[in-house]
């Protein structure tokens, strides 16, 4: 970071593949929450303080609700996924997406993506896609990653799912759900258990 150490993941690299999975698996770090000041590799490690909740979350959060709600504001639910929009540079929604307009499949769909890109690597993409009911089309399936066992810096590149061992990603309809912990259910005898448990 800063220019003071160029990051590789191929075998003989400067964080080349160990078996312990000490490594970073997709070949993306994340350096927003970082402090350009600190350098681990002199014992300067720091505390960084990251807010719970965001701005954006809320706003992005708001559109969500005013696209859902049985009576639909869409005016409301574009000024506000328009707000975190013109943040970041990029054109308002439906300069971008003319056809957006009136449409409220459309909508949702492009506030979930405005969430992905913007929350990513924050922890809310697992739970969003359990709570839109869509984890069975994206979770399951082999686990990419980048070519960590390549010799050389282009070919690490190539996308494998020979690395990582642990076998294919499975989500279950009863994955929706949390198990409800037994000593609770012995508690409160109205209560039953959630689905598939």
């Amino acid at each position: 970071y800063k220019g003071i150490k160029q990051v590789t993941f191929f075998t003989g690299g400067s964080s080349s593949y160990l078996e312990s999975g000490d490594c970073v698996k997709v070949g993306y770090m994340w350096r927003r929450p970082l402090d350009p000041a600190l350098n681990t590799e002199s014992g300067s490690w720091g505390t960084v303080f990251w807010p719970y909740f965001r701005l954006a979350e809320i706003y992005l959060d708001y559109a969500e609700a005013c696209n859902e709600k049985p009576e639909r504001n869409e005016t409301e639910a574009l000024k506000y996924i328009n707000l975190v929009r013109e943040r970041s540079g990029l054109n308002a929604l439906e300069t971008a997406y003319p056809e957006v307009k009136g449409n409220k499949d459309l909508l949702r769909m492009l506030i979930q993506k405005e969430r992905m890109v913007e929350l990513a690597f924050e922890g809310h993409r697992y739970y969003d896609a359990r709570r839109w009911m869509i984890a069975q089309q994206e979770f399951p399936g082999p686990e990419y990653s980048l070519n960590l066992l390549a010799t050389s810096y282009e070919d690490s590149w190539s996308r494998t799912s020979n690395v990582w061992k642990g076998g294919p990603r499975v989500f279950e309809p009863k994955h929706y759900f949390f198990p409800i912990n037994q000593e609770q259910l012995s508690e409160m005898k109205n209560i039953t258990q959630n689905y598939g448990w």
